[in-house]
């Protein structure tokens, strides 16, 4: 058991890497279930994640656990500042919180928001016909990370939030496809994280 006062961290491997932890532990001790860890971590600022997903600031406190060769963490992060990269698109201004609680797995509650410039079609113009126009539009991330939601702003909708992410020829495959396709991108960022 410890405590440890973050000053400065950088983690730079892709999300979707072998844990680092569990792969120095490896190498450092075959039989894993010799040890155990119980560490208090407090992290005021100054903790980066920079990779091809996520270019964030972190702070917050969380405790790590190791029992039985099994890793586990509790607490809270929050971003103090920061974009993340889906959909080849940057979401910026992250904010909001991750919150550890499962005591039997790492399985967090995302509760995030970000903002991105989208294509909007604007019907309304009085020419008669749609004309493209950039719109900032914030996106939340919301549930647990094995079941996390991508929710765009009611007043956008979630069909009309694929088509500006992805615009396609034919409207209604893009409506069509549009739950399915927003499941499998989170469900791939998921198991990246």
């Amino acid at each position: 058991g410890g405590y440890v006062q973050v000053r400065e961290a950088y983690y730079r491997d892709p999300l979707e890497a072998t844990d680092s932890l569990a792969r120095v532990a490896a190498q450092v001790e075959p039989d894993t279930l010799l040890w155990n860890v119980n560490l208090d971590v407090k992290i005021a600022k100054n903790a980066w994640v920079k990779n091809n997903d996520i270019d964030a600031e972190w702070s917050g406190d969380v405790r790590v656990i190791r029992q039985r060769g099994q890793w586990n963490y509790l607490g809270t992060l929050e971003p103090l500042r920061g974009s993340y990269y889906l959909f080849g698109r940057k979401f910026r201004n992250l904010r909001g919180s991750i919150l550890f609680d499962d005591v039997h797995e790492v399985d967090p509650s995302l509760n995030l928001e970000a903002d991105v410039n989208l294509p909007i079609a604007d019907s309304s113009q009085s020419s008669g016909g749609s004309v493209l126009s950039y719109q900032e539009v914030t996106v939340k991330v919301q549930g647990r990370l094995s079941e996390p939601q991508i929710i765009p702003p009611a007043w956008l909708g979630e069909s009309n939030f694929i088509r500006a992410l992805y615009p396609l020829e034919d409207p209604e495959s893009a409506a069509e496809g549009a739950a399915g396709f927003l499941t499998g991108e989170i469900e791939r960022l998921g198991t990246r994280t």
